[in-house]
């Protein structure tokens, strides 16, 4: 599966009439994630709702794991770059 998103990607990549808008989106926007501290809040709210629902364990750490998989996954950046290198 990883595989087919890379060729996806490159694909898409290939077919952009602009490919340095593409790269300095991709950059920009690692540079505001890490400004922002994205992963390390996700953490800190996992922590509170650990806190919250009184157990202890690795409830924080699933939370963070299970938001970068849904919300930061390979379909999600693929259809974002596919979305705007396209026009739709």
């Amino acid at each position: 599966l990883g595989l087919a998103i890379v060729l996806i990607g490159l694909k898409g990549a290939w077919e952009t009439n602009n490919p340095l808008i593409m790269i300095a989106a991709l950059v920009l926007g690692g540079i505001i994630g890490e400004a922002l501290d994205l992963e390390h809040r996700l953490h800190l709210f996992g922590q509170k709702a650990e806190r919250y629902l009184g157990r202890s364990g690795n409830v924080g750490e699933a939370f963070v794991t299970a938001t970068l998989v849904y919300c930061v996954g390979a379909m999600a950046i693929m259809g974002s770059l596919q979305s705007g290198l396209s026009g739709n």
